[in-house]
């Protein structure tokens, strides 16, 4: 089963270019999840300096957020409310809820994220990375990305 995935990378460069190469090299690279293959949405790409970017990255930010928060809720649907019952959590099923958490609070990129800094290999974005921004604006890019993924069944993994 293929599935499309559609993602925003927060990437620095020089020109449009630059971004695009990172974010290629990156997708590519990967080890956690590499696309079969991808295409730049050019039309939704937006340069920092452009109207609507600082909305782009917000809304980015809150995409990545609600993903999170749906896994934190599927654990607390299983009675898994606490930090101090978190060797409490069975392997299987709700044990890959929590290695997910895991990995969208470390910053390792998967298909769940529909926001990726590629910047500071994040989820989300620091303050001090707005700062350069609002500094530097043209040298920072929203790259849009519609991948191609290869999945058994669903996004992630199946209860």
């Amino acid at each position: 089963m293929e599935n499309f995935i559609y993602h925003e990378f927060l990437v620095n460069g020089d020109t449009l270019e630059t971004c695009q190469n990172k974010t290629a090299h990156f997708l590519k690279t990967n080890k956690l999840a590499m696309p079969l293959q991808f295409d730049f949405l050019e039309k939704r790409t937006i340069r920092a300096d452009e109207k609507g970017f600082k909305e782009r990255i917000n809304l980015g930010a809150q995409e990545n957020k609600i993903v999170l928060n749906g896994f934190i809720s599927e654990l607390k649907k299983e009675g898994f409310y606490d930090i101090n019952h978190v060797s409490d959590i069975p392997q299987g099923y709700l044990s890959k809820i929590f290695h997910t958490i895991a990995h969208l609070l470390d910053g390792f990129f998967g298909i769940d994220a529909y926001f990726y800094n590629l910047v500071e290999d994040s989820y989300f974005i620091s303050y001090a990375l707005f700062e350069k921004i609002n500094n530097e604006p043209n040298f920072y890019y929203i790259i849009s990305v519609e991948a191609t993924y290869k999945m058994k069944k669903g996004l992630s993994f199946e209860k």
